[in-house]
């Protein structure tokens, strides 16, 4: 019994020639690639030096996407941030920059930069990287950079190269359900508990782990929240004669 003929569609997916799916950003086929970019605020010379023709530094402010935006295997945030703000924009701009060039791992080289704020806009721009950074405040000399980082081709073992100082950063591969967890067990702290996780003051971030991952995040909480409800106050009756 003769086959039906192959239709173009059919005959594109059995040879494995389907549209390429990309690894979270959308990133459009044909468009130039990087090693790694390295997004800056545009005032602070950046601390990462780019070595070669594989690696490129753009500001954010004025960053746009389009077909010849370049695809990145990393991102470097570079430059001063204090969240809700990063590199002088709010987290939804960085991550819509960020889920541009669709990298594989996104490295926050600056200040509290593995906090919730990001963390929740860059999972709802559809990027789930593996992102590397710190809850403390970025040396001027910006993170460690292991031979590891530039050397190997997994994103987990090259994230694990990056330092802040001596001490190892934050490094996690995007969920929004371990988000969305953090976020409802942030909701039911009480003034003392959240007081007892408090990493920094204005604005008050704590610490709050992220699943069983064994990583844990900066959640932005608002003062409101730290006030413990005040104690009624007890009037004694004064004796007759007495003032």
């Amino acid at each position: 019994m003769p086959h039906a003929p192959l239709t173009p569609l059919l005959l594109l997916l059995l040879l494995g020639c389907g549209e390429p799916r990309a690894r979270g950003g959308g990133a459009a086929a044909g468009r130039p690639a990087l090693t790694t970019l390295v997004l800056s605020d545009g005032e602070l010379p950046s601390p990462f030096v780019c070595d070669g023709e594989g690696c490129a530094e753009r500001a954010l402010g004025g960053f746009v996407c389009d077909d010849q935006t370049p695809t990145a295997e990393t991102v470097v945030v570079s430059g001063h941030s204090l969240p809700p703000m990063y590199l002088g924009g709010d987290a939804e701009t960085l991550a819509a920059a960020i889920a541009c060039v669709n990298p594989a791992l996104v490295v926050l080289d600056t200040c509290y930069g593995f906090s919730t704020p990001l963390l929740q806009a860059l999972a709802s721009a559809g990027v789930r990287a593996r992102v590397v950074g710190a809850r403390r405040q970025v040396p001027g000399e910006g993170l460690r950079y292991g031979p590891a980082f530039f050397e190997a081709k997994d994103a987990e073992a090259r994230a694990a190269a990056v330092r802040w100082g001596v001490e190892r950063t934050e490094s996690w591969v995007i969920n929004a359900e371990e988000l969305a967890v953090a976020r409802q067990e942030v909701e039911a702290m009480s003034p003392e508990a959240l007081t007892e996780r408090l990493q920094r003051v204005h604005p008050n971030l704590v610490n709050v782990p992220l699943g069983d991952s064994g990583t844990t995040a900066l959640v932005l909480v608002s003062p409101e929240r730290f006030r413990r409800p005040s104690s009624p106050r007890r009037i004694e009756a004064t004796p007759a004669g007495q003032p």
